[in-house]
């Protein structure tokens, strides 16, 4: 079961990628200030939805910035990629939860709607041995761990049908 404050966090990160698509905004200039009408929108007392910036900013899904004197959030594409799970999540009516595992500029959801994600995330670490400047065995190393790891019985079960696929990429 999903806890109390990843749901909020939740709420904040859909809200920030509504506005940025129902105004038509870039993601690098959207800039958000988050006050008690905010709160008000998103069903949160000022605590949960302080605690819910806290959060997400620890999770890297949203930075924080000083613009003259007011403390202002950008949402990051780790943030976005969230905000579109929950809402694909919502529009279908599914209660499924996301992992999301941040490192090295990549981002993993598994969750109900995330198997192309999953596979995406994984074909690209798989470009980026490729394109490394190691050996070839290091890279087969390399290559051979994840293909271990993916086939570990704990993670085939968390990731189901995506790690099905997965195997078949190593």
């Amino acid at each position: 079961m999903i806890n109390e404050s990843e749901e909020w966090v939740d709420k904040l990160v859909v809200d920030m990628e509504e506005t940025i698509e129902n105004e038509g905004i870039s993601l690098t200039n959207a800039a958000f200030h988050f006050d008690e009408l905010d709160c008000k929108k998103l069903g949160l007392s000022l605590d949960q939805l302080n605690s819910a910036i806290r959060k997400a900013t620890s999770l890297g899904l949203i930075k924080k910035f000083t613009w003259g004197k007011e403390e202002k959030c950008k949402l990051t594409e780790e943030g976005r990629a969230r905000a579109r799970s929950c809402m694909l999540r919502k529009k279908d009516g599914e209660p499924g939860h996301s992992i999301v595992i941040n490192g090295n500029n990549a981002n993993v959801q598994v969750g109900n709607n995330n198997v192309q994600n999953v596979s995406n995330a994984f074909n690209y670490l798989l470009e980026q041995i490729d394109k490394s400047s190691a050996t070839a065995q290091e890279k087969s190393d390399a290559k051979s761990l994840m293909k271990k790891f993916i086939e570990h019985p704990l993670v085939n079960t968390i990731l189901g049908t995506a790690g099905e696929a997965l195997t078949s990429l190593l």
